[in-house]
């Protein structure tokens, strides 16, 4: 669902924003493709088998990297939004 509103956001913003676009696909791998690749597998694979507590926490590790990651390419690319007109 999350990620849905965040994909519809994004598209009204690529047509607000079209002189943008590298920009706006930037900030969707960000918000979108970085949370379905080091967010999201290890939190179900917790929800979904009963494993150690070590792995657990490896589990949460890299979902907090996955968060951190995600934040610092949406960081970097609203800060850097100016530079990437194409118009």
């Amino acid at each position: 669902m999350i990620a849905s509103v965040i994909i519809c956001f994004l598209g009204v913003l690529a047509v607000v924003a079209i002189d943008y676009l590298g920009n706006v696909v930037s900030l969707l791998g960000s918000l979108v493709g970085i949370p379905i690749a080091l967010i999201y597998p290890p939190l179900m694979h917790n929800q979904l088998v009963d494993s150690s507590k070590t792995t657990r926490f490896f589990n949460y590790s890299l979902s907090l990297v996955g968060f951190i990651a995600a934040s610092a390419a949406s960081y970097t690319t609203i800060s850097s939004w100016d530079e990437g007109a194409e118009g």
